[in-house]
């Protein structure tokens, strides 16, 4: 057993860095003090960088697979990311044509990228990548899922406008489901695919229950709660009271309590 106890394996360079990433994106993302996101964005970096180095660190650990996809696709995710943000945080840089030729050459080299990681799938250990075809279809499922829903959203509605823009990734989804593709069969396609949409949907499932149970506890806790006692009414003496005391104050005038 490799490892804390005897030297270091899996566990310390590969499965403590994922958990820290992991605890990482969630200080990051989550409302927390700028201190205790620094900290979070450190220890999320720290940590994609053993996993990204774990083809080197771990050459004959199964774990190190995942490493060597995450950092082939970490590229291409990164050229098409400039893109977007070139024309959402810098509108100017997007007027200009160095940005204009920034976002393109960005987009096209990033799709190209992907295009050839799927024409010559990763090898690992003289074998196909055995995540690969996990992402593929995962990555074909989502990018079909959000032109469709982004579509219909921007649209206000259109079902029809958000099938047609999803119809490449529909069109890509039915080929390989048929055909075969780069070292894979169509079965092996068919296989992953299912696999990917039976994950999402468990993910999908899984936050309406959690969203749905996190919903329930603040209604029985605000049901259990002690409500505060409710003041008594004003009797007419002091309603009477107050009213002198407020017509004093409006004439300019005081009262002996000094009120």
């Amino acid at each position: 057993m490799t490892g804390i106890i005897s030297e270091l394996g899996p566990i310390d360079l590969f499965w403590i860095p994922l958990i820290f990433s992991l605890v990482g994106i969630v200080l990051l993302f989550t409302r927390n003090p700028f201190f205790v996101k620094l900290i979070g964005s450190v220890i999320t970096a720290i940590g994609l960088v053993f996993l990204l180095l774990s083809p080197w660190s771990l050459p004959d650990s199964p774990s190190s697979a995942f490493g060597q996809l995450l950092l082939l696709i970490m590229g291409p995710s990164l050229l098409i990311s400039i893109t977007f943000f070139a024309n959402k945080l810098e509108k100017d840089l997007s007027k200009s044509i160095f940005g204009k030729l920034l976002s393109a050459f960005s987009l096209m080299f990033g799709l190209l990228w992907f295009l050839l990681l799927w024409a010559i799938p990763p090898q690992w250990n003289s074998s196909t990548n055995p995540f690969w075809l996990e992402w593929w279809s995962t990555f074909l499922l989502m990018h079909t899922l959000s032109l469709c829903f982004g579509t219909i959203i921007i649209s206000k509605g259109n079902v029809k406008l958000g099938l047609i823009s999803s119809f490449a990734g529909i069109i890509l989804i039915i080929t390989f489901s048929l055909f075969s593709s780069g070292e894979s069969t169509s079965l092996d396609f068919r296989i992953a695919y299912m696999d990917s949409f039976l994950n999402l949907l468990g993910v999908v499932l899984g936050l309406i229950i959690g969203l749905a149970t996190w919903i329930k506890f603040i209604q029985i806790a605000e049901n259990n709660r002690t409500k505060l006692p409710m003041m008594e009414l004003l009797t007419y003496d002091e309603i009477d009271r107050v009213k002198e005391i407020i017509g004093d104050n409006v004439r300019g005038g005081g009262n002996d309590d000094g009120c």
